[in-house]
């Protein structure tokens, strides 16, 4: 089975990263330092996981945008045909597959969300809140 992307196993504190240690100590002092190795690590991960969502949105929208005129499409034809044919069935295949793909980029989009609260929560942890309410 494949681990979706909000997976546990997949998670990791940019600050056992960027240090490389997981010592509690260690971590402690490195929190609220805007200028650590941790805050620019976690600042990479939110950045990483920014980037990975608005791809799988704008990908989901062009889907769900060829779906649409898909369906346009084959409602015109029918009605201005008064008939079904083989374009419309093409058509109606390509809106189902087309739809069906911008469902599963839903799906990956919303566990890409989970991964940017995440990082987001890291951000604070490591940055500070100021840094945090900005990117938030």
């Amino acid at each position: 089975m494949q681990p979706s992307l909000d997976s546990e196993v997949l998670r990791t504190d940019p600050g056992v990263i960027a240090l490389g240690s997981s010592s509690e100590t260690v971590l402690a002092d490195a929190r609220n330092k805007p200028e650590g190795p941790a805050c620019h690590a976690s600042l990479s991960a939110f950045r990483t996981a920014l980037t990975f969502k608005t791809i799988f949105t704008a990908l989901m929208v062009l889907l769900a945008l060829v779906a649409l005129g898909a369906v346009v499409f084959i409602l015109i034809r029918s009605l201005a045909d008064g008939s079904w044919d083989a374009t419309n069935s093409l058509a109606a295949v390509s809106a189902a597959v087309t739809g069906a793909g911008a469902v599963f980029l839903e799906k990956l989009r919303s566990q890409q969300q989970t991964v940017l609260d995440d990082a987001l929560k890291n951000v604070g942890t490591y940055c500070g809140t100021n840094i945090q309410r900005e990117l938030g």
